[in-house]
């Protein structure tokens, strides 16, 4: 029998950012998952520095050595075939993390580096998709230099329902729904976590509908659409992760969501048009909202490095997390824009 070489794999995970619990918690469902006789794994922890670790194990302890990539290689000496991206937010999704190790030559699980820049911007992702005719909720963005006095004098404020939240964050966190008698506060608090706001206008009669894209070959798979759910108000952290010990397994989730054929079909197509678009790698998670009684659909905001790497929305699809994984390291990918500009100059 021949024996199977196994290929060096690195899960990278932690990160600057108020997600970065989320991560570890990703993380260590990956490790649980992946293929251990096909590939070595090797954990590097970004810490709240934004440094490089390489996490050790010495029997009951675990401890952390600094690394540097040298010609691809972990310290010069391991020669990585991919990295598998669960760094949610900060560097892992705003697309530095993809370019470090572009640059380095090492391939990773994750959509380009432009890719995930527009995405980690709620605003302006939607503002761009809207130039292509997705719809997209109305939206204004504060910056924390603005003259909020003036800001806030817009009629698009006034007596009327709005959601308050982060424009670089994710997990639900910072989100708060406001009239304008509170709005300010809300506005000031989430300048705590970004220097960017986004002020959303209010969706009745709300129903929220999630799907994931997966990238295999030249080919999208469409995840099953799963129906969160919760008592009121807006998605928290706490429903999204807190609900049960697994966190994807929740209660507060029903998958496949109990919608009408042609409501399941606009969601597949819009989520095709902006993984083809945006030009997708690896698994995305696209958030929808929906006005149950105006029978109104529209994009929330795309998740690049979902949390759990949205497994659970494919295993009715018979992709098991292992098979996620899988495809997700035998389809990474390195210096595309690199490569195809030199293509296109040699030609």
């Amino acid at each position: 029998m021949e024996k199977i070489v196994k290929k060096n794999i690195a899960i990278v995970f932690g990160g600057n950012s108020v997600e970065h619990d989320v991560s570890i918690l990703t993380k260590r469902q990956v490790i649980d998952a992946i293929d251990k006789d096909l590939y070595n794994i090797f954990e590097i922890y970004i810490d709240l520095n934004n440094n490089l670790n390489l996490v050790k194990s010495d029997g009951k302890f675990t401890r952390l050595k600094p690394i540097n990539i040298i010609s691809g290689k972990l310290n010069g000496k391991i020669k990585l075939y991919s990295v598998i991206n669960c760094c949610h937010g900060g560097v892992g999704e705003n697309g530095v993390l993809k370019a470090f190790f572009d640059l380095n030559n090492i391939k990773m699980t994750s959509s380009n580096f432009l890719t995930l820049g527009i995405c980690m911007d709620k605003y302006r992702s939607k503002m761009l998709l809207k130039s292509i005719g997705i719809p997209v909720v109305d939206s204004r963005l504060i910056k924390s230099t603005d003259n909020l006095d003036k800001v806030l004098d817009d009629e698009f404020f006034k007596n009327k329902d709005v959601i308050i939240k982060p424009n670089h964050l994710g997990s639900s966190i910072g989100v708060f729904e406001s009239d304008d008698s509170n709005l300010l506060d809300y506005i000031l608090a989430n300048f705590n976590y970004d220097n960017e706001v986004i002020v959303e206008r209010k969706v009745e009669n709300l129903k929220e509908y999630n799907i994931a894209v997966l990238k295999k070959g030249n080919e999208f798979i469409l995840s099953e659409i799963e129906c969160p759910t919760f008592k009121k108000g807006v998605l928290s952290f706490e429903d999204k992760y807190l609900g049960s010990k697994k966190m994807s397994k929740s209660s507060s989730r029903q998958i496949p969501a109990k919608i009408s054929f042609k409501l399941k079909s606009k969601i597949n197509e819009i989520a095709l048009n902006v993984a083809n678009f945006l030009n997708f790698s690896g698994v995305v998670r696209i958030d929808f909202l929906y006005d149950d009684s105006a029978k109104n659909l529209y994009l929330n905001e795309i998740n690049t490095v979902p949390g759990s790497l949205a497994f659970y929305l494919f295993e009715s699809k018979g992709i098991s997390f292992k098979d996620l994984v899988n495809i997700l390291i035998e389809n990474s990918s390195c210096n595309e824009f690199v490569y195809s500009y030199l293509d296109t100059k040699l030609k």
